[in-house]
């Protein structure tokens, strides 16, 4: 089972609402904020802390009494309960979280114009070549996204971060199923992927074969 939460930041522009989610957020996430210039990012933080609660809300715990570590290139993990697994994601005015039992990695990203040469340089070659044989500038960014969402979650679920090339994997997507060609470690991955809000793509990545995904969209409010 995997918990996944979507929700439009944009409510946390009222300075009311943004304390009353800041002051029930933890140490950490507060100070993570704090240090953001743009209001928009501090929402998008904020955000993503105020649904990683609703996740741990399903399984009893609050995101406010986590204590919390880094695995090796700064992999986020709770110390007090190491059995759960989280990923947050955040794009334009959206955030994301995930929480499993499962190692996983989730990622949301805003639809935009796509520059090639940052799909030249950080796609597999398969990956770049099916970009380039898209019949039209709409199906070559939709495709661009879907590949980059999935990128990204696979580098958060294997704990790699960008510390493995991505360019050093390629996805694969034949018949309705999506793979990862991968040398970064020995598991095996599944792939989910997710148009939560209009203009936007997501996907989560978990070592859990086939997993069940519950998906909520709470609404940031006092």
């Amino acid at each position: 089972m995997i918990w996944v939460c979507y929700a439009d930041t944009s409510p946390l522009n009222d300075d009311g609402l943004y304390q009353a989610i800041y002051k029930n957020t933890s140490s950490i996430r507060r100070e993570k904020a704090d240090r953001l210039r743009m209001r928009n990012d501090r929402n998008l933080c904020l955000g993503a802390g105020f649904l990683l609660d609703c996740c741990l809300k399903m399984v009893g715990l609050r995101e406010a009494d986590r204590k919390y570590g880094e695995q090796r290139n700064g992999k986020p993990v709770f110390t007090d309960h190491p059995e759960l697994c989280f990923s947050l994601s955040h794009s334009g005015t959206i955030a994301m979280a995930a929480l499993s039992v499962h190692d996983l990695g989730c990622d949301i990203e805003k639809i935009k114009e796509i520059d090639m040469a940052v799909a030249k340089r950080f796609f597999a070659p398969g990956e770049y070549a099916a970009l380039l044989a898209q019949l039209s500038d709409g199906e070559r960014k939709e495709l661009f996204f879907r590949i980059w969402t999935l990128k990204e979650s696979f580098l958060k679920a294997t704990g790699q971060g960008f510390a493995f090339p991505m360019r050093d994997f390629e996805i694969i997507m034949k018949d309705e199923r999506i793979s990862a060609v991968q040398t970064a470690d020995e598991k095996q991955y599944s792939f989910r992927e997710l148009v939560p809000y209009d203009g936007y793509r997501s996907a989560v990545c978990s070592e859990e074969e086939n997993p069940e995904l519950q998906i909520c969209y709470p609404e940031i409010h006092f």
